[in-house]
């Protein structure tokens, strides 16, 4: 692992656990590092929470290539980015596999005192709805799903229920595991009403 990996990896933890009002010095001693090596990587705790998030909350949406099979029916490729829109918090859920509990809700509480956090939250978000509405129209010509199937309506409304699920399954349930399998029943049961 990289010296900057490393700073991310415990700046992770940190912020997951205290929020982004933990102190540079700290992060630079849990990660056993200098204040050259943290500086040399990140301007400020800032960049280094932006860049953090960036990579671990949405990273995952960099390559959805997959998508772009012919052999996958729509099912599948929605299914499958369902998924993958877990994936970062099943990750997290790795991370703190001791048990410890991550406060979701104080990295979310970042988002509407940052501007460049919020902007990176709504491009990521429109990311994965122009995905679904792309996946949406393909499956309308092919005949997949009916024809009078508002494209805009029923992605906005999966990325609600993803969104919804994985909030729920950190602030309510704490089991993201759980929370995947009932977006998943009920995004099949979705599909099964448009088909």
């Amino acid at each position: 692992m990289s010296s900057k990996e490393n700073i991310q990896n415990v700046a992770l933890k940190l912020f997951l656990t205290k929020g982004y009002n933990v102190g540079i010095n700290e992060i630079i001693e849990q990660a056993n590092t200098s204040k050259g090596a943290f500086y040399h990587h990140f301007k400020s705790k800032e960049q280094l929470f932006l860049e953090t998030i960036d990579k671990y909350f949405f990273g995952f949406l960099d390559d959805l290539s997959f998508l772009d099979k012919s052999n996958l029916d729509f099912d599948e490729k929605i299914l499958k980015l369902v998924k993958l829109v877990f994936t970062p918090m099943k990750k997290l859920k790795d991370i703190f596999k001791n048990g410890e509990q991550f406060n979701y809700l104080g990295v979310l509480a970042e988002y509407p005192k940052n501007d460049i956090l919020r902007q990176k939250s709504r491009e990521h978000l429109n990311l994965l709805i122009n995905k679904l509405e792309e996946i949406i129209e393909q499956s309308r010509q092919a005949g997949e799903i009916k024809n009078s199937v508002d494209k805009k309506i029923l992605s906005f409304h999966m990325s609600m229920l993803i969104d919804g699920s994985i909030v729920d399954a950190l602030t309510i349930f704490n089991d993201i595991y759980k929370a995947e399998e009932e977006c998943i029943k009920a995004i099949k049961q979705l599909i099964g009403l448009i088909k």
